[in-house]
Order: structure tokens, then sequence, then C-alpha cells
């Protein structure tokens, strides 16, 4: 096991911003101290993997990190006594999904929000956040698909706003 894994072992039970801490301490380069804080705030999530609804475990496991964090929660439920069994079910999960569907492009981007007469903002990362989500749930599926529930995303608010 690399450094961070075996660190974030040892810091399983701290909260994650104490586990980052930790890390910049040990004069932990950025990246492993955000790895180690990663490692240490979603070692329970594997717990819930199978209840997870599916974009939320998508981008779990499409984490570079993700293996190492199957190892990690594995080695805290043998420390603590516990059974396996969800580390096996989030395992046979991520198995289940095709690898090309884990961390797709996206099939809309903010150039088209642009296009679409949106002005950058706050309500840019939402909507492209919500589109995502649609898309890794499997219920946008091609590029116009995503455009059209683009516009009816963008469109709802400016209908309520005008009393439609």
């Amino acid at each position: 096991a690399d450094f961070v894994l075996s660190l974030a072992g040892l810091l399983a039970e701290c909260p994650p911003t104490e586990a980052r801490r930790i890390g910049r301490e040990l004069r932990c380069s950025n990246d492993e101290a955000a790895a180690l804080g990663w490692l240490v705030e979603h070692v329970d999530s594997v717990e819930h993997a199978e209840v997870l609804c599916l974009p939320e475990f998508k981008r779990l496991i499409a984490h570079p990190r993700f293996d190492d964090l199957l190892g990690l929660h594995r080695a805290v439920c043998i420390a603590r006594g516990l059974c396996c069994e969800a580390n096996d079910a989030a395992r046979r999960r991520r198995d289940s999904i095709p690898a090309d569907q884990i961390a797709p492009p996206p099939l809309v981007t903010g150039d088209d929000l642009i296009a679409l007469g949106l002005e950058p903002g706050p309500l840019f990362g939402k909507v492209l956040d919500a589109l995502y989500d649609e898309q890794l749930d499997n219920r946008l599926t091609d590029r116009e698909q995503a455009l059209e529930r683009m516009r009816q995303i963008v469109m709802a608010p400016r209908r309520g706003s005008t009393g439609e």
C-alpha cells in the first residue's frame, strides 16, 4: 500500500478535515492531502454503496482512488470485526456498470448554455450538474435529448417569473 492509503488507514476515524490537516503537517503534497481527505471522507460510503443513487455511485467509482477506497474499507471492517459484505456488494455493483458509462463525457456543456442565451453565473453549475446526473442515471442518452432537457430546465424559471 502506498503512503497515503496507509495514512488513511490510521486516520479512518478522524473527520476528513482533520485528516487533511494532519497530511499537511506531515508535509504531504496538496494532491496527497486531498487524496487522504477523500479516502477518509468516503470510507463509510462503501457501506451504503448498494443504496446510493446511480449518479452518486458513478461519481464515487469514477474517482481514481476508488480501488484504494475499497481496500481501505475492507481493512477498516476487519479491524472493527465487521462483515465485509457491503464491500463485496460495492465491487459487484461497480463491476456491473460498463466502463464507458461510469464517467462519460457530458452531453452538454457551458457553451450550450451560452448559445441558449444564458450568461455565466451560479445557475450554470446547477444546470450542468443536474443534466450530468440525468445522464449518469441513463435518463439522457444522446445530445439532442440532453439539449431539449437543458431548454426545459432553463426555461422553467423564466416562465415562472413572467406569470405563465
